[in-house]
């Protein structure tokens, strides 16, 4: 398992992060060297801008949308975020049409913004950024996860069929061939930018241990017509070399979300799936799980059993099960951080649509 010495700077913590788009608007071209006149003031008129996030717990298409708030050619607003700093979206709508946007890191103790070029059909042709990543870099970011997206089969699968005689012989194979040709795949083309190199190797190799590594048994029946054994939990020690300090698993592109794949793996897989949290407590629970995952991550850090934790009870949510008093006991005095805010809200969000 990797981790870092040094204190944490990121963490979940209900808060909001502020947040700041400048227009600008450029007239088109009238063909003789010039630009049409246009009253900016009602272009604008037209023109929304939203900031998405995306739960720890949410999946590929969720997002929340925040409007942002515009007087004259600013925009701004204060986002909902659940972790001190995390990636969250820009989306600009024009006469209720999404014409553009993209990604952006906000920190809640500190404003963020950005300069947005556009002209009056609809075109962002340029995004200035104020601190951070720059466009090149988000650019850079969206090609690397659309090549992890679009990965075909056999990048999860042993070419050999025959590998699948031995479990040890399948990992080893994934460990020399299939990871480093995933990672070739999404990464030979595009450099990953270097301030982003951490969170994104770690967000591809999530991803890749949700599509590879976990689901051993059904990728093997489903793209080699092999019925295998669950392997023990130690064919599983991939996952040890996943980074799971909150500076670095915290932040998920919103497009992989590689996080809630992981989690929702590790729950679902090894072993045949490990127990459901039910009305057991968090603490207890968490031995448990914490005892059963150490042949594959040898010392289990707080952070991954607490969204495990969030996790296991989160896909109860997410099957029309409402909790129950005693779990809901239970989360109110499992967590240390907010994670069991962020699965209550999501509870009554339920409890609302049921009553609907």
């Amino acid at each position: 398992m990797l981790s870092s010495s040094k204190e944490a700077k990121n963490g979940i913590n209900l808060g909001k992060g502020r947040f700041t788009v400048m227009m600008h608007v450029f007239g088109q071209s009238n063909g003789n060297g010039s630009c049409e006149i246009i009253d900016v003031e009602e272009f604008m008129k037209g023109i929304e801008i939203y900031v998405a996030t995306k739960s720890l717990f949410d999946n590929f298409g969720n997002e929340s949308r925040t409007p942002m708030q515009r007087i004259g050619s600013i925009y701004n607003v204060e986002v909902p975020l659940e972790c001190i700093e995390e990636v969250c979206g820009i989306r600009v709508f024009m006469n209720s049409e999404l014409v553009g946007g993209g990604q952006i890191i906000l920190n809640q103790n500190s404003a963020s913004g950005i300069r947005l070029f556009m002209t009056t059909d609809g075109r962002i042709f340029d995004i200035k950024y104020l601190e951070g990543p720059t466009l090149s870099d988000w650019m850079t970011l969206a090609n690397i996860t659309q090549e992890a997206l679009l990965a075909e089969p056999y990048v999860f699968v042993p070419e050999d069929k025959s590998l699948y005689k031995s479990w040890m012989a399948v990992r080893d194979d994934e460990m020399k061939s299939l990871w480093p040709r995933f990672y070739a795949k999404c990464t030979s083309q595009h450099q990953i930018p270097a301030d982003m190199s951490g969170w994104v190797d770690n967000n591809l190799k999530s991803y890749f241990a949700s599509q590879c590594v976990l689901p051993y048994a059904i990728n093997a029946k489903e793209y080699c017509g092999v019925t295998v054994d669950e392997p023990p939990m130690g064919a599983y020690s991939f996952l040890d070399s996943i980074d799971y300090s909150a500076d670095v698993f915290l932040l998920s592109d919103m497009m992989l979300s590689s996080r809630r794949k992981l989690l929702e793996g590790i729950l679902v897989y090894p072993c045949g799936g490990l127990e459901k949290i039910g009305e057991t407590t968090v603490a207890e629970w968490q031995k448990t799980i914490g005892d059963k995952l150490s042949p594959a991550i040898k010392v289990c850090p707080k952070l991954l059993l607490d969204l495990l934790a969030g996790m296991s009870y989160v896909r109860q949510i997410d099957n029309n099960e409402p909790l129950t008093e005693t779990q809901k006991k239970n989360i109110a005095a499992g967590f240390t951080d907010d994670i069991g805010k962020i699965v209550l809200a999501r509870n009554e969000r339920l409890s609302g649509k049921k009553s609907e």
